[in-house]
């Protein structure tokens, strides 16, 4: 059509559609490449807020919308293809353990990612059991495989040396010399899967493999008539790390949460943490819930089996409990509604949380939980996702949500402070939603201000029920650092 105008005009109007029509390319291809770039950045953004948390104070979630939405108007035509390779696809990922490689090339970025990492979680763990399948007792028997202990309710078999916390990891030679090659065969053969459940509940259960590695669960029960008590076991520990020149560590036993703080590795938590939920599952399973049969451990561990042949409920499988976990805030974000039970240590305070139900979606769940604990209204459009945590005490998943209580009508002078806010006072900030806490449930619930809680958070906390706090903080402390309220937390108070 250019062609046939430029042969119907004379020389000046065609030297000026000429021109126009170069204009109007140059034009499109600037345009084009501008909204080409526009949509690259988005897409990066996207991935440092979702994988590092890099937020800035204010925009924490609008602005992962926003550029979500820019960046997948773009992918619709194509435009989206320019992004190099290494940038991942627009798909958001809870977990935070990744190589430097796939993290954005800011170091302070990967840094605040690897921090954000939840405890007891530990993706280079392969739980991937085909092959362990094929023989299991030939590979708990291998020289690679290494065992936690555990002993009845007491909990697993640790050391520790000063203020480090370390989890006891035997070889299968070093399990014969503390109970005996009589027992370790017994556990070994009492399975075709290896399973290992004798007549008095012993249990051996397979972890997963790290690095070639086998790891194994080993729980001795204190019923049934082959017991071996705990003193027992732990005198023969003590006579083994002497013949190795250890004699200096101090073996010990625990529930593995009250040491989940203190452990000096991830790796560690997680393998403890996976252990514990394994062994909770089977000593909750003995009999069959249908027939009423024994049941006796298969898979390796995975899943428990009835005894009864005729019994038409084949497996049983750990059950997962899921819990939605929350940090809400008023609406100006200055404030984090935090709330304590009756018999936590002094000064603990926490998110609030509670189970999903029949029927409920865990963001309903978060809106729903928020009420009945605290009496404040969360604001539907305001939940989002940050990540979530296995917590095998004994079989919860926390998924963790940021949410926004509703805007409410001011009562009171913006500079005075109502009785259910605690922390300084230092920005006015307009009422805050009024708390009716369920008096049942929770000791106290209240709002604390940003400035109060952000110095507040380096004195360390515990999740464990038996700490002792300071008295520093029996004024407040937040869960220790195995807790996903202490991410939560601490990624606001730091906004």
């Amino acid at each position: 059509f250019s062609h046939f105008l430029i042969m119907m005009t004379s020389m000046p109007v065609r030297l000026s559609i000429i021109f126009a029509c170069i204009f109007t390319a140059a034009a499109t291809t600037t345009h084009t490449t501008s909204r080409i770039t526009t949509a690259t950045t988005a897409h990066k953004n996207i991935r440092n807020a979702a994988f590092c948390h890099n937020y800035k104070k204010g925009e924490i979630y609008s602005n992962i919308k926003r550029e979500q939405n820019a960046f997948f108007s773009w992918c619709d035509i194509g435009v989206a293809a320019t992004t190099p390779s290494r940038i991942l696809s627009p798909t958001f990922s809870s977990s935070f353990h990744f190589s430097k490689n796939i993290a954005d090339d800011d170091d302070e970025s990967y840094d605040k990612a690897k921090v954000a990492s939840p405890w007891y979680s530990d993706p280079s763990l392969k739980r991937d059991r085909s092959k362990i399948l094929l023989s299991p007792n030939e590979s708990a028997a291998s020289p690679k495989s290494r065992f936690v202990l555990f002993h009845g309710s007491n909990g697993v078999i640790y050391t520790k040396q000063g203020e480090d916390v370390d989890p006891l990891l035997f070889n299968y030679e070093e399990l014969i010399k503390i109970l005996g090659e009589k027992t370790m065969d017994a556990i070994l053969s009492s399975s075709e899967k290896g399973g290992g459940d004798g007549d008095d509940g012993t249990v051996l259960a397979w972890l997963g493999n790290r690095n070639e590695i086998d790891y194994w669960a080993l729980y001795l029960t204190e019923n049934g008539n082959n017991i071996i008590p705990s003193e027992q076991v732990l005198s023969s520990i003590r006579q083994l790390l002497e013949s190795k020149n250890d004699a200096g560590t101090s073996v010990q036993i625990s529930p593995v949460r009250e040491i989940g703080d203190v452990l000096q590795s991830v790796n560690d938590a997680a393998l403890l943490s996976t252990a514990n939920g394994l062994i909770e599952f089977h000593k909750a399973h003995p009999f069959c819930s249908k027939c009423g049969s024994r049941t006796t451990p298969s898979k390796a561990g995975a899943s428990r089996r009835c005894s009864n042949d005729k019994c038409t409920a084949k497996s049983t499988y750990p059950r997962i409990d899921v819990a939605s976990i929350m940090l809400v805030t008023s609406p100006c974000e200055n404030y984090a509604l935090l709330g304590r039970k009756s018999f936590w240590p002094k000064g603990r305070y926490s998110t609030l949380s509670g189970f999903a139900e029949v029927g409920e979606t865990l963001e309903e769940c978060c809106i729903r939980e928020t009420y009945e604990e605290s009496g404040v209204i969360v604001d539907p459009t305001s939940v989002r996702f940050v990540l979530s945590q296995p917590w095998p005490f004994p079989r919860s998943l926390m998924v963790g949500f940021r949410a926004k209580a509703v805007d409410v009508v001011a009562t009171k002078d913006d500079d005075v402070m109502d009785d259910n806010s605690k922390g300084e006072n230092t920005s006015k900030r307009g009422a805050l939603p009024v708390i009716n806490r369920c008096e049942e449930e929770m000791e106290d619930v209240a709002w604390f201000h940003r400035d109060y809680v952000a110095p507040r958070i380096e004195t360390g906390g515990s999740t464990a029920l038996t700490f002792e706090p300071s008295e520093e903080e029996a004024e407040f402390h937040i869960p220790g650092k195995a807790s996903l309220a202490s991410i939560l937390i601490s990624m606001w108070a730091n906004e």
